[in-house]
């Protein structure tokens, strides 16, 4: 999906300058959408669905309030790109991606415990 030699992070600010009418390099990884952009609900959508249709990835409506900042959608955009999207089909975050693998770590020392399985091979000498 991603064209020779354009980052994702090229490719999103461009489709963001080009739906907002806006110079490309007035936008940064920090320019919020609504407060810095004056994007308003309809742009999110519109801007959302560009960046499903350049990058063919889900974006859950769940996930639209996920997204606030360009980072943010660059961010969300390379973790669909990469495949690391949860169970629901929406991309994970570093911060999502590290709960849920505490979340999985815990749920299988839960289930060792529950089955009187040692954790620590050695330990049951």
């Amino acid at each position: 999906m991603e064209e020779l030699g354009v980052t994702v992070e090229e490719q999103v600010i461009e489709i963001v300058a080009d739906q907002l009418s806006e110079d490309a390099s007035n936008i940064t990884r920090a320019s919020k959408f609504i407060d810095d952009l004056k994007a308003d609900s309809l742009d999110l959508v519109e801007l959302v669905m560009s960046f499903e249709d350049k990058f063919g990835i889900s974006v859950p409506d769940e996930d639209y309030e996920k997204i606030v900042s360009v980072g943010d959608a660059i961010t969300y955009m390379e973790a669909g790109l990469a495949g690391t999207q949860d169970e629901t089909g929406s991309a994970t975050t570093g911060e999502d991606q590290e709960k849920a693998d505490t979340e999985t770590a815990d749920a299988g020392a839960a289930e060792a415990d529950d089955a009187n399985v040692p954790t620590d091979p050695e330990s049951s000498e």
